[in-house]
C-alpha cells in the first residue's frame, strides 16, 4: 500500500514538473521575444529557467525558512518580557528606518 502512494506521490511530481517546465516555456516564448528580443527556449532550457528561478528568489521557504522559523520561536520562549519589549522595539526601528516614511 505505501508502494503505490510513492509511486503516486512520485508520478504526481513529475506531471506537475512538466506542466510547470510547459508553462514556463510558452510564457517566455509568447511575451520574452516581443518585449525584449530575448531568443526562444526549448522545453528542457525552461525547466532550467524554472529550477535557477527557484533557487535565486523563493525566500523564506523550503527548510531554511522552517528552521529560522523554529529556532526564532525557541530564543522568544528563552526570553524574559523585558527582552521581547527590547527585541520588539529594535526591530520596529530597523523597520522604520527602511519603510521610506518620512514621519517615522
Amino acid at each position: 500500500m505505501k508502494k503505490s502512494y510513492i509511486v503516486k506521490g512520485i508520478a504526481g511530481v513529475l506531471v506537475i514538473v512538466g506542466i510547470a517546465g510547459a508553462a514556463v516555456m510558452y510564457l517566455w516564448n509568447w511575451l520574452m521575444p516581443y518585449l525584449f528580443k530575448l531568443p526562444t527556449v526549448d522545453y528542457w532550457q525552461s525547466l532550467g529557467l524554472l529550477v535557477l528561478s527557484t533557487l535565486l528568489f523563493k525566500s523564506g521557504g523550503g527548510w531554511r525558512g522552517s528552521f529560522c522559523k523554529d529556532n526564532m520561536k525557541q530564543k522568544w520562549a528563552q526570553m524574559t518580557p523585558d527582552e521581547r519589549e527590547q527585541f520588539r522595539s529594535k526591530w520596529e526601528t530597523r523597520c522604520k528606518k527602511w519603510s521610506g516614511d518620512p514621519e517615522c
